[in-house]
């Protein structure tokens, strides 16, 4: 029965340390691909936060035109009412 067993033995020793291999290579994939998709929330967040910077810079700089133009406007109405105003 020692033979049958140094046999078996001899013939699953290769696939027990290939399992072994590949487990130990598997796990560091595994790690790998977590720590790529921490990178990758990371740089998705701060996308993101400089999109929302530039959304609000955007939106800032409409309400100051458009607050600019109003008072242009409201300028000239009132400097053309002036002009009809005065009879020379």
């Amino acid at each position: 029965m020692s033979e049958t067993t140094n046999f078996f033995d001899k013939m699953t020793a290769p696939f027990s340390q290939m399992y072994t291999e590949q487990s130990a290579y598997a796990e560091a994939m595994r790690e790998q691909m977590k720590d790529l998709r921490e990178k990758n929330m990371t740089m998705v967040k701060s996308s993101m936060e400089d999109m929302l910077t530039l959304t609000r810079a955007g939106v800032q700089y409409q309400t100051d035109l458009v607050s600019e133009m109003q008072k242009i406007s409201m300028d000239a109405m009132k400097q053309s009412m002036g002009w009809m105003k005065s009879d020379k």
